[in-house]
């Protein structure tokens, strides 16, 4: 059986969870050693700085996450653990680290621009498109759709009296 001491403890149906919520460095200390269950999560990216009327701005993409079933814990050692704190506005989330896993901080969606890259990519604004995400932990943000609710040139030309959408 697995004992470790750090985090936030909490036992469930059997399980004995080690939780890890505040961001920054912290330690796991590991006391028997065994196979257990890893989940590391980063934080999510910040959206994309809009204003009206002057920028668009894409949302933030999803922190990466990794999950890993069978992660052997060796008795006795300390694991540093790292928390990733979530993105302000039109930045990177921060990785999450466990040992040798590194969970990639969501992408920052993209102010006037696509999504940055990240755990799960950011949203592109306007028209461009959304950021990569990281293989095996996320997924690509989505593209930007811009909306004018004005009677611009092209959508006059075109139709007038009625609203014009233009996505990518």
């Amino acid at each position: 059986m697995v004992i470790c001491e750090g985090g936030d403890t909490i036992v469930e149906n059997g399980y004995v969870i080690h939780a890890f919520k505040t961001v920054g460095v912290s330690t796991l200390k590991v006391v028997e050693g065994g196979l257990t269950e890893v989940l590391v999560v980063a934080g999510g990216g910040g959206g994309g700085n809009g204003s009206s009327g002057t920028t668009e701005a894409g949302g933030g993409g999803a922190g990466g996450l990794i999950f890993n079933s069978n992660f052997y814990l060796t008795a006795p050692s300390n694991i540093s653990v790292t928390v990733g704190a979530g993105g302000a506005a039109a930045t990177n989330g921060g990785n999450s680290i466990f040992s040798t896993l590194t969970a990639i901080g969501g992408g920052a969606g993209g102010t006037n621009s696509a999504g940055a890259t990240g755990g799960s990519g950011g949203g592109g604004s306007w028209a461009a498109s959304g950021g990569t995400g990281t293989t095996n932990q996320g997924n690509s943000g989505g593209g930007g759709c811009r909306f004018f609710s004005f009677n611009s040139i092209i959508c006059s030309m075109w139709r007038r009296w009625r609203r014009c959408w233009i996505c990518r």
